[in-house]
């Protein structure tokens, strides 16, 4: 039984930082700072070029295996330019988003939630909040 355990606590997804890919607060700061550079573009340009270089090889390719591998490098090259772009972008909208939770639970109407709206009974719909007609 303890064999089995410890092959499941083994195969157990890691406990999630909140940040994409379990990134340290740190390691995402310094991709921000790094696609922040002016060379960030010239990284992206050398991407471009290499893609474009396997594609006239891939164009060029006879065998089956030498296509596949030529896709998987090309399809590689372009998650490597995409790849520090998707994660700041998921780690904005995330950060939008908790901001936009924790300001809208502030700022909500805290006996909102015992009203009928939409009824004889509701704030909106008598002159007063539950009154009787």
């Amino acid at each position: 039984m303890t064999f089995l355990r410890n092959i499941r606590l083994y195969l157990w997804p890691p406990a999630r930082t909140g940040l994409p890919l379990n990134l340290s607060a740190s390691a995402l700061t310094s991709l921000k700072t790094l696609h922040a550079q002016k060379e960030w573009s010239d990284y992206q340009n050398l991407l471009d070029s290499a893609i474009n270089l396997y594609a006239e090889q891939l164009l060029a390719s006879d065998s089956d295996a030498e296509v596949h591998r030529l896709r998987g490098i090309i399809l590689g090259l372009r998650k490597a330019g995409t790849l520090v772009t998707e994660l700041i972008r998921q780690q904005d909208y995330e950060d939008a988003r908790k901001h936009t939770i924790t300001t809208g639970a502030a700022e909500r109407d805290t006996d909102r939630s015992a009203d009928l709206y939409g009824t004889r009974y509701g704030r909106r719909h008598g002159s007063e909040a539950g009154s009787i007609s």
